[in-house]
């Protein structure tokens, strides 16, 4: 007795089925791997580009301290009279800020 759901063609039929749906998920999978790696590289690489611009912007704070480690050292005066100055301007910015808003 023939088993009429599983039948010698629908046998071949399932088969080119499933062969079918695997070629198609291997291309998806592909489409998905080359769509999501574009990214990941990009990423990856702005990542590096990130780091690299750190690490110079870090060197560049650290001589440009070391510098003015080194003058408020020689000048102590005209560092505290260039701080005092500071922060009267800023106090002065800030004051006038809120002057205006709560009027």
């Amino acid at each position: 007795m023939k088993d009429h759901l599983f039948g010698e063609n629908n046998k071949e039929q399932l088969s080119q089925i499933q062969a079918d749906a695997k070629q198609l998920a291997d291309s998806v999978a592909d489409l998905v791997g080359g769509v999501v790696s574009g990214p990941k590289q990009r990423v990856e690489q702005l990542k590096e580009k990130a780091q690299e611009y750190g690490g110079e912007a870090r060197d560049f704070v650290r001589a440009k301290g070391a510098k003015v480690d080194e003058y408020a050292h020689d000048r102590p005066w005209t560092s505290i009279a260039i701080a005092a100055v500071a922060g009267a301007v800023i106090g002065a910015v800030l004051s006038m800020g809120r002057r205006r808003w709560s009027d």
